[in-house]
């Protein structure tokens, strides 16, 4: 090569390199070793060129370079024998003033200028450009990594559905080697799938573009898959999981629901459906019935049951329940105070179990709730009954024993009496002590008689013989601020019992009965034919179903506290001034009522008086045909719609069901206000069945007149603790209504229903 054509290539060269930026033009001396450098481009050049540019020398830019490369750029620049016009490239790295690395990359060409061989070539950095290639490639390998260690199956199918790409995951779920698949069509290696939705949601996907999303079932691999698809310029990308474990929970849990709307709808518990994910709480209609609450009265979420418990259970039963749904079992339950629409608390007892996810996460807990009020006040009943048991062996022995005492005092006072006659201050100390005496061996047959130890004569009687020959004794021990009315039923079953105690008896209640009107009022005592059904006697314990003769003693005085009710018959309870009773007195009539095979019950409302109810079997020896029987016949209703008004909660929904059974449709209210808004809200109720003493401003009446107001047409049946002749007669209810007394069997009150809303026997 001649020297004009070497320096017009190389101002070719020259043009080339000013047309680059950061381009650094080189030439080297290769028989003396001196290099010079010319920079192009920008003037703001790399560290990698400034370093270069301060190097003179072969040997001084050697020194700058990497040790690594060191060696591959002395072959290619200090290598004497390659002959003139050899071309070659070379790449190394240079260590920077600023102590950084700079990649350069560089070409050359051998020339003879003047008979001195030389290398002229340029120099460009490519640091930035190899960090961003790294950068690249790290980018890569963590996107690799990531699609192989992702819990999704993904896979890359190309536009002629070829298999580009498939992860780990892919090859466990479609169970086939992904080496194998590569390159192969996705319909050629698995035709089922072209019965199934994502054949036609693949071709669409290419066409429009758009991204999808499927759930189908895959029977060759028996898998239900979700499959998300998104197109890409390569083709198509696949998301796609097993879900095999979850659709099955949810048809399952799609299968327990409509088992358990079902099971709801035909039980009396009250049955919960909580949504733990979405924090939503549902009911069933049991919740309104048994609790008293709207549906408009519950929040749609927990709050709608952990409001309504009892401040000091509330603690307790949010742990347990925690406990179980944040932990490894699956059952719970708990007993508690559940707080009723009309503030009265009910113990119930409530249990569910909690549903997990594959994740083993609770997301919805399904449970029932049982109002135990009813059996809790029957155990407490019983626990009653056992107390006044033991009370009455423990007062019949020490009875039974200061009797004998009370013999040989008696005796001993009357041989004392009959000797002293001529010592008169001593003849009046033996006095004293047989009159002591007396009222000792008074008091032991009291005490007797509350054990039921107390030696009865029971003779066949009619209760208003008896009655009526007492009458001027009870009316010698009433002030004449006080009225007597005696109502007899002239049909009155005869009955077995000890005269002269049921006497006794009665005149305990009507001294009771004047002692609570101080200020005058009236007593009524009433004879009636009755029957206790098995219902009632189920809930009362110690009464046997059947015939008796009622026999009331119903006051306007005072009233009686639940709580003094409660204790009423215990022997020395009083109410009275310290003096003024011995608290005896409705413990005889107790204890004698019992050894009578009878049952006793008192109904009191505060400042509404007192009825004091005694039954007693009807005698065997009374053969006359029953003129309570009614006639044959099933009694149901057709439908009607009646409104119940009841404070009581066990006689409220005791009621309802009733009714329900009877083939009613019921709504129940627990006062008046609550019953004047249900009338509001329901257009059609067909009866008002309503307790006369009520609390919160509304009696039964005031309901009754307000609710003929709203609905002229509205029949209207009252019932009541109190005696008909007791209502009627104190002027808390007008002759020509309708009432029916408690307690009532079912049949009468199916009766009694029928006939207001004049109906016949079906």
């Amino acid at each position: 090569m001649n020297f004009d054509s070497s320096v017009q290539e190389r101002e070719i060269l020259l043009r080339s390199a000013e047309r680059m930026l950061n381009t650094l033009a080189w030439e080297v001396d290769i028989g003396s070793g001196q290099v010079s450098w010319h920079i192009f481009g920008n003037p703001e050049i790399s560290p990698g060129f400034q370093t270069l540019l301060n190097a003179s020398s072969m040997d001084e830019y050697l020194a700058l370079v990497h040790p690594e490369d060191r060696g591959e750029v002395m072959t290619v620049l200090t290598d004497k024998t390659v002959q003139v016009g050899y071309r070659f490239t070379f790449q190394h790295r240079v260590f920077c003033k600023d102590g950084s690395v700079s990649q350069l990359k560089g070409s050359g060409e051998k020339h003879d200028k003047l008979g001195r061989p030389i290398i002229v070539g340029l120099l460009i950095d490519i640091t930035e450009q190899v960090r961003e290639k790294k950068r690249n490639s790290d980018l890569e390998q963590k996107l690799l990594s990531t699609l192989e260690n992702m819990s999704d199956a993904f896979f890359i199918v190309s536009n002629k559905f070829e298999f580009l790409y498939l992860n780990l995951r892919t090859e466990k779920l479609l169970r086939r080697n992904r080496n194998d698949l590569v390159g192969k069509i996705i319909w050629e290696e698995f035709p089922e799938a072209i019965d199934t939705p994502i054949y036609p949601l693949y071709h669409d996907a290419l066409k429009s573009g758009n991204p999808f999303n499927v759930k189908f079932y895959y029977p060759p691999l028996d898998t239900w898959f979700e499959v998300n698809g998104y197109p890409v310029a390569e083709g198509l990308a696949i998301y796609f999981k097993d879900v095999t474990g979850e659709q099955r929970q949810q048809e399952a849990a799609k299968l327990l629901q409509e088992r358990f709307l079902l099971v709801s709808k035909v039980t009396n518990d009250v049955i919960w459906d909580w949504d733990l994910v979405n924090q939503k709480l549902w009911w069933n209609d049991s919740m309104c019935r048994v609790f008293g609450y709207t549906r408009a009265q519950l929040e749609p979420g927990p709050e709608s049951w952990t409001n309504h418990i009892h401040p000091d259970d509330l603690d307790r039963v949010l742990e347990s329940i925690h406990k179980v749904i944040n932990g490894p079992e699956t059952m719970w339950e708990g007993e508690y105070r559940f707080i009723k629409a009309n503030g009265k608390y009910a113990t119930v007892h409530d249990r569910g179990f909690v549903i997990r996810d594959d994740q083993g996460q609770g997301i919805r807990m399904l449970g029932s709730m049982l109002d135990l009020t009813e059996r809790r006040e029957l155990e407490e009943k019983l626990r009653e009954s056992q107390k006044l048991e033991a009370m009455g062996q423990l007062t019949g022995g020490v009875a039974h024993d200061f009797n004998n005492l009370l013999t040989v005092i008696l005796g001993n006072a009357e041989i004392l009496l009959y000797r002293l006659s001529g010592n008169q201050p001593l003849q009046a100390m033996a006095e004293m002590t047989v009159k002591a005496a007396e009222r000792g061996a008074e008091l032991t047959s009291r005490l007797l008689s509350f054990a039921r130890r107390q030696p009865l004569r029971p003779i066949t009687l009619n209760a208003n013989r008896l009655i009526r020959d007492s009458e001027e004794l009870f009316q010698r021990t009433l002030p004449k601020s006080i009225e007597i009315d005696v109502v007899e039923n002239e049909e009155l079953w005869s009955m077995d019992v000890d005269a002269s105690q049921l006497e006794v008896a009665l005149l305990n209640l009507v001294i009771n009965a004047r002692d609570s009107m101080q200020n005058g009022g009236k007593l009524t005592i009433e004879s009636a034919n009755t029957y206790l059904d098995s219902d009632y006697a189920a809930t009362e314990g110690e009464v046997a179903p059947g015939q008796y003769v009622r026999l009331t003693i119903s006051d306007t005085g005072c009233g009686m506290t639940r709580e003094t009710i409660k204790r009423a018959f215990e022997p020395f309870f009083t109410t009275k001034e310290v003096g003024k009773g011995s608290g005896l007195g409705l413990s005889m009539v107790f204890g004698f009522v019992k050894q009578s095979q009878g049952h006793i019950k008192i109904y009191s409302e505060m400042g509404a008086g007192t009825s004091v109810k005694l039954y007693f079997p009807r005698s065997k020896a009374d053969t006359r045909p029953d003129p309570c029987v009614m006639e044959q016949g099933e009694i149901k209703g057709r439908n009607e719609h009646i409104l119940i008004v009841e404070d009581d909660d066990l006689v409220r929904e005791h009621l309802h069901s009733q009714l329900i059974e009877m083939g009613y449709r019921v709504t129940a209210a627990v006062d008046g206000p609550s019953a004047l808004a249900v009338l509001e809200q329901i257009a059609h109720i067909d009866l008002l069945l309503t307790d006369i003493i009520m609390p919160n401003g509304i009696n039964g009446r005031q309901l009754a007149d307000m609710a003929k107001e709203l609905k002229p047409d509205l029949k209207v049946l009252f019932t009541s603790g109190y005696t008909e002749n007791t209502i009627v007669h104190d002027g808390k209810l007008d002759a020509d209504l309708e009432l029916l007394s408690k307690p009532y069997r079912k049949r009468e009150l199916a009766s009694k229903v029928r006939k207001v809303l004049g109906l016949t026997a079906n």
